[in-house]
């Protein structure tokens, strides 16, 4: 069920040229067995290179300044998600599905 959009996009023609050399790559490694190239590949489809693939929630902090307690602050941090190298498998949920799927 989830790879049924693929086969549309296959049909269709519309799957993006990097991601079907990749997929195929994929196919081609797990029918020879070389499982451990095979995740290779399956890791640059899904992770590319992208440093975060979404928000990062470094928790909250407390500085202290001064000789007591009394001044006190609570800072969140948060690492934002990386957009500039998002690949489609970021971005597109059914490209997630049927690459899930696989």
């Amino acid at each position: 069920e989830a790879l049924l959009p693929l086969l549309q996009h296959l049909k269709q023609g519309s799957v993006p040229s990097d991601l079907l050399r990749g997929l195929t790559d994929f196919v081609d490694l797990a029918s020879q067995q070389e499982y451990a190239k095979a995740n290779d590949i399956y890791i640059s489809i899904t992770i590319g290179k992208a440093l975060w693939h979404s928000n990062l929630d470094l928790g909250e902090q407390r500085a202290h300044w001064g000789g007591g307690c009394s001044l006190r602050t609570m800072q969140r941090q948060v690492v934002e998600k990386d957009h500039k190298n998002a690949s489609l498998f970021d971005t597109n949920p059914v490209v997630q599905r049927y690459v899930h799927a696989l």
